[in-house]
């Protein structure tokens, strides 16, 4: 291809260059409101990472980054690829670089899998590129009956702690699916990004069950956003863990309701309400989950 716009130059397959990843995250960090240079002593970027971009100079207008995405989906392992970070600096759009970029990393994405997803709040963009919507449902009911507790409890992590992200970083390591029906089996720059933009969400630390919580609460309903660990434990011990705490503090609560953002095929939980959601995913190619009631959690972004 030649360039659509001179004297900038295309550059690709440069994750492992730090001064290319932070002009990425200089491009991304005005145009999105995300700081994703925390990402360096966070593990890095997601393995398999390839961008696609122009720059002038060391600064770097235009990107899109594709990367694989291995889940289980409907009890198969796959591996659909994903476009994220798609960004042009204000001052050089309509010329042709958003376009541009996408064919070059769809055809990276085709080469590799015949499913591409990607989330978005702008989905008319991305039509013309066969995408499509999916379909989105959360999970909501009263808490299971209540399980003992350990007497460990929980301990909310904070990523600004050496010692905690490299727990949560480990964990990543050795991540069993959320669920069989759509459970990702990595992701944790994506994690680790939406725990630091907000900050209201908890990453509760359950020492006994030996995993990491996302959870939001107002004391009455309790969402479960994620769970990462080496097993997925019922939602009943969970909440036993949660509802302890350390000297005193209930992470969790006493909630009355309970929602899952995930498939909750793995909580030994039946929900009694299924909520239509809309997190802004689209698929290009075959998507084993139409009509079946799921969707990713909102932790991937």
């Amino acid at each position: 291809m030649t360039s659509p716009t001179a004297p900038l130059t295309f550059r690709t397959g440069f994750a492992a260059d730090p001064a290319a990843r932070a002009a990425v995250a200089a491009l991304l960090k005005p145009v999105f409101e995300i700081d994703i240079a925390p990402l360096e002593r966070l593990g890095g970027w997601e393995d398999g990472s390839v961008p696609f971009a122009w720059f002038e100079g060391d600064a770097c207008i235009a990107n899109v980054t594709a990367h694989p995405k291995p889940m289980i989906l409907q009890g198969k392992a796959v591996t659909p690829w994903s476009i994220v970070s798609v960004a042009t600096r204000p001052d050089r759009r309509g010329r042709g670089l958003f376009g541009d970029l996408m064919a070059r990393a769809l055809a990276h994405c085709d080469r590799e899998t015949d499913l591409v997803i990607l989330g978005t709040a702008t989905p008319d963009l991305y039509r013309p590129f066969g995408f499509r919507p999916i379909g989105e449902h959360a999970f909501a009911g009263p808490p299971p009956a209540p399980v003992p507790a350990s007497g460990l409890g929980a301990r909310r992590l904070d990523l600004a702690d050496d010692a905690d992200a490299a727990r949560l970083v480990a964990l990543f390591g050795d991540r069993a699916p959320v669920s069989t029906i759509c459970g990702l089996l990595a992701d944790r720059p994506f994690f680790m990004l939406k725990a630091l933009e907000e900050p209201h969400i908890a990453l509760a630390w359950l020492e006994a069950l030996r995993v990491v919580a996302a959870i939001e609460t107002d004391g009455t309903c309790l969402r479960l956003l994620d769970v990462v660990g080496p097993a997925i434990p019922p939602l009943a011990a969970i909440l036993a863990e949660l509802g302890t705490g350390l000297g005193g503090q209930r992470l969790g609560g006493r909630p009355s309701r309970i929602e899952v953002y995930f498939p909750p095929d793995r909580l030994a939980w039946q929900p009694a309400e299924i909520m239509p959601e809309d997190s802004g995913w689209m698929v290009r190619g075959p998507w084993p989950l139409d009509g079946v009631p799921a969707m990713f959690s909102p932790m991937t972004l």
